[in-house]
Protein backbone atom coordinates (compact mmCIF):
# COMPACT_ATOMS: atom_id res chain seq x y z
CA UNK A 1 0.00 0.00 0.00
CA UNK A 2 1.61 3.38 -0.96
CA UNK A 3 0.82 6.23 1.38
CA UNK A 4 0.32 9.76 0.35
CA UNK A 5 3.63 11.12 0.80
CA UNK A 6 4.72 8.32 -1.23
CA UNK A 7 2.71 8.68 -4.47
CA UNK A 8 3.20 12.35 -4.09
CA UNK A 9 6.67 12.41 -4.10
CA UNK A 10 6.43 9.52 -6.99
CA UNK A 11 4.18 12.10 -9.13
CA UNK A 12 6.91 15.37 -8.29
CA UNK A 13 9.73 13.09 -9.47
CA UNK A 14 7.95 11.57 -12.58
CA UNK A 15 7.47 15.31 -13.66
CA UNK A 16 11.12 16.24 -13.49
CA UNK A 17 12.33 13.28 -14.89
CA UNK A 18 9.88 14.14 -17.98
CA UNK A 19 10.31 17.74 -17.94
CA UNK A 20 14.18 16.96 -18.06
CA UNK A 21 14.06 14.86 -21.10
CA UNK A 22 11.44 17.20 -23.04
CA UNK A 23 13.96 19.63 -22.93
CA UNK A 24 16.83 17.65 -23.76
CA UNK A 25 14.77 17.11 -27.23
CA UNK A 26 12.77 19.96 -27.48
CA UNK A 27 15.53 22.35 -28.80
CA UNK A 28 16.28 23.92 -25.27
CA UNK A 29 19.59 22.45 -24.14
CA UNK A 30 21.24 24.48 -21.55
CA UNK A 31 18.41 26.98 -21.07
CA UNK A 32 19.23 28.02 -24.93
CA UNK A 33 16.05 29.58 -26.78
CA UNK A 34 15.92 28.65 -30.65
CA UNK A 35 17.93 30.37 -32.76
CA UNK A 36 16.51 31.85 -35.22
CA UNK A 37 15.79 30.78 -39.07
CA UNK A 38 17.93 28.18 -40.50
CA UNK A 39 18.57 29.29 -44.14
CA UNK A 40 21.42 26.93 -45.38
CA UNK A 41 22.83 23.56 -44.67
CA UNK A 42 25.75 25.08 -43.35
CA UNK A 43 23.90 27.00 -40.45
CA UNK A 44 21.89 23.29 -39.92
CA UNK A 45 24.97 21.29 -39.05
CA UNK A 46 26.63 24.01 -37.31
CA UNK A 47 23.42 23.81 -34.83
CA UNK A 48 23.59 20.43 -34.86
CA UNK A 49 26.91 19.43 -34.13
CA UNK A 50 27.17 21.90 -31.03
CA UNK A 51 24.06 20.08 -29.33
CA UNK A 52 25.96 16.84 -30.41
CA UNK A 53 29.22 17.53 -29.40
CA UNK A 54 27.23 18.52 -25.93
CA UNK A 55 25.68 15.25 -25.48
CA UNK A 56 28.30 12.68 -26.98
CA UNK A 57 31.14 14.82 -26.74
CA UNK A 58 33.54 16.64 -29.33
CA UNK A 59 35.85 13.62 -29.88
CA UNK A 60 33.09 10.82 -30.97
CA UNK A 61 31.49 13.52 -33.16
CA UNK A 62 34.53 14.74 -34.84
CA UNK A 63 35.00 11.33 -36.27
CA UNK A 64 31.65 11.35 -37.67
CA UNK A 65 32.66 14.06 -40.76
CA UNK A 66 31.25 14.54 -43.26
CA UNK A 67 28.26 16.18 -41.83
CA UNK A 68 25.43 16.22 -44.13
CA UNK A 69 22.13 18.32 -43.85
CA UNK A 70 18.75 17.77 -46.25
CA UNK A 71 15.78 19.95 -46.02
CA UNK A 72 12.50 18.01 -46.12
CA UNK A 73 9.35 20.42 -45.74
CA UNK A 74 10.26 22.70 -42.81
CA UNK A 75 12.63 20.67 -41.13
CA UNK A 76 16.74 20.28 -41.55
CA UNK A 77 17.50 16.64 -41.07
CA UNK A 78 21.05 16.35 -40.14
CA UNK A 79 23.46 12.99 -40.08
CA UNK A 80 26.83 12.50 -39.37
CA UNK A 81 28.88 9.79 -41.39
CA UNK A 82 30.53 6.43 -41.45
CA UNK A 83 33.21 4.85 -43.62
CA UNK A 84 31.56 2.21 -46.03
CA UNK A 85 32.96 -0.61 -44.21
CA UNK A 86 32.07 0.72 -40.23
CA UNK A 87 29.68 -0.75 -38.17
CA UNK A 88 27.23 1.60 -35.73
CA UNK A 89 25.14 4.37 -35.99
CA UNK A 90 25.81 8.28 -36.45
CA UNK A 91 24.68 11.35 -34.84
CA UNK A 92 21.30 12.43 -36.28
CA UNK A 93 19.44 15.54 -35.73
CA UNK A 94 15.88 17.38 -36.80
CA UNK A 95 15.73 21.23 -36.44
CA UNK A 96 13.12 23.49 -37.81
CA UNK A 97 14.14 25.96 -40.53
CA UNK A 98 12.03 28.60 -39.24
CA UNK A 99 13.24 29.11 -36.20
CA UNK A 100 16.39 27.50 -34.75
CA UNK A 101 14.68 24.86 -32.90
CA UNK A 102 16.35 21.59 -31.97
CA UNK A 103 13.22 19.02 -32.65
CA UNK A 104 15.18 15.72 -31.97
CA UNK A 105 18.40 14.44 -31.48
CA UNK A 106 19.53 10.96 -31.42
CA UNK A 107 22.26 8.19 -31.80
CA UNK A 108 22.47 4.93 -34.02
CA UNK A 109 23.50 1.81 -33.62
Amino acid sequence: MITAVKRSALAVLSMIILMGSHAAFAGELNGQPPVGPVSDEAAAIKIAITSWERIYGKEKIEQQKPYSAVLKGNVWHVSGSLPRESKGGVAEAEIRKTDGHLINVWHGK
